[in-house]
């Protein structure tokens, strides 16, 4: 004898504990990929304003600026980079976000470019992950980082050498290694 029940009436058995139910393997979390995608306006910290456009030619800054095409300095839910120009000044505040992914160990994706000589950035939360972007826009690797459910992410340079400027379009914290195969 089988019985078949309405997705409604087994949610209800479900939520009241009367029955108990495991997903078939195809449904199981450990078998899909979770991937988390942070674009330059899901990014908090970085400024509004840039003091001379799209490049750092002189002063005593260094900072984190919302870009969109050629126009740096513009609202961040208009970003489709956040772009790091290096001055003089020994340290910035890092850019932060959070992570919707549950607790566990994620591959670290970051699409960007930096000019040559030192283009390393950081990405940390209860692990961090360090990695040098191609000096051509791309994807490049920069290993795995750890979570915690709802944890907030930091994203920082390295070593970033004076007159240095790099950006950033998209960073991907996915369950599976693979590289994206899109481009943002």
């Amino acid at each position: 004898m089988s019985i078949r029940l309405s997705y409604r009436a087994l949610s209800s058995l479900l939520a009241l504990g009367l029955v108990g139910w495991m997903p078939p393997p195809s449904l199981r979390a450990e078998d899909q990929t979770l991937t988390q995608i942070f674009r330059a306006s899901d990014w908090k910290g970085a400024t509004d304003v840039a003091f001379e456009g799209c490049k750092a030619n002189s002063g005593e800054y260094t900072l984190w600026v919302y870009a969109d095409g050629e126009r740096c300095g513009v609202p961040r839910r208009q970003a489709d980079r956040i772009v790091m120009f290096r001055q003089p000044l020994p340290g910035v505040s890092p850019v932060r976000a959070t992570s919707d992914l549950p607790e566990g160990r994620y591959a670290v994706w970051v699409f960007g470019a930096g000019d040559p000589g030192h283009p390393w950035i950081n990405l940390c939360a209860k692990t961090c992950a360090k990695g040098e972007l191609p000096p051509a826009p791309g994807w490049a690797s920069m290993g795995w980082i750890e979570v915690r459910e709802l944890h907030l992410l930091w994203l920082k340079t390295w070593e970033q050498p004076d007159g240095h400027q790099l950006y950033v379009r998209a960073i991907v914290l996915s369950s599976s290694e693979a590289k994206p195969d899109w481009t943002p």
